[in-house]
């Protein structure tokens, strides 16, 4: 049973999130250093784990990592956004959407955070 193209893309993907994640804090970039896959990474790894935070009834989490994604995105350059995009359907506007609609579940059910 082998592996789809997206799929390995993914399971790339994840892996250099899990060597990112493992690393330290990212560090100051100085003005005018272009923002790399590392930093694409770090952005779709911040929602993925705001994902799973919200289905496991984690909200308060679920909300950090959501903003921090956001936070992340605003940084990255127009191909980047794009990628993110075109390749696995995440935009600013989904972001936001979720980030909202978990914020309104954490309201409803505020004992269920942990």
């Amino acid at each position: 049973m082998g592996f789809s193209g997206h799929s390995r893309s993914l399971a790339a993907l994840l892996l250099l999130a899990l060597c990112c994640a493992c690393s330290p804090r990212q560090m100051q970039r100085p003005a005018g250093v272009p923002w790399g896959m590392v930093d694409f990474v770090q952005t779709y790894n911040a929602y993925s784990l705001a994902q799973i935070y919200r289905d496991r009834g984690e909200h308060a989490q679920a909300i950090v990592e959501y903003e921090q994604s956001l936070k992340r995105y605003a940084l990255l350059d127009d191909s980047a956004r794009a990628l993110l995009r075109d390749e696995y359907g995440l935009s600013q506007e989904q972001i936001e959407q979720e980030l909202a609609a978990t914020r309104a579940q954490a309201q409803q059910s505020p004992t269920t955070d942990k």
